[in-house]
């Protein structure tokens, strides 16, 4: 149960991505008039890859303070506008705002990035089955 537990955010990214492949096997399916297995699952592996990777890297960066800049200048917007200035603290300036960011432990995005890269390595493995 620990197990479980300690990997969910792994397991609940595999099944998000195996959903998106069944999504894309089920379309081709429906859509094609032969399709081949190897085919269809090498397209469901390969959309699911590039969605959970171009996903994973986003946050993966995000998390790391790239977009810290928008989000100051979206809250000091909302400090500026907003019709009740009691839910802002004070002014801050960006560098107490990039500490405040700081000191929120958000959770681990690199379960996404590696997962969709799994997916991809997958999509190759299978595109190589399918040509040979």
């Amino acid at each position: 149960m620990n197990f479980l537990r300690r990997y969910r955010a792994w397991f609940v990214t595999a099944a998000v991505g195996l959903a998106i492949a069944g999504g894309v096997v089920a379309f081709e399916y429906g859509n094609y008039e032969d399709p081949t297995a190897l085919r269809m699952l090498c397209d469901g592996a390969f959309v699911a890859g590039v969605i959970l990777a171009c996903f994973g890297a986003l946050a993966l960066v995000g998390s790391g303070g790239a977009f810290d800049a928008m989000g100051f200048a979206v809250r000091t917007l909302l400090r500026k506008f907003s019709l009740r200035k009691d839910r802002f603290e004070s002014r801050l300036t960006y560098g107490e705002y990039k500490a405040m960011r700081r000191e929120r432990k958000g959770a681990d995005v690199k379960c996404v990035l590696f997962v969709g890269v799994a997916y991809l390595a997958l999509a190759a493995a299978l595109l190589g089955l399918y040509y040979s």
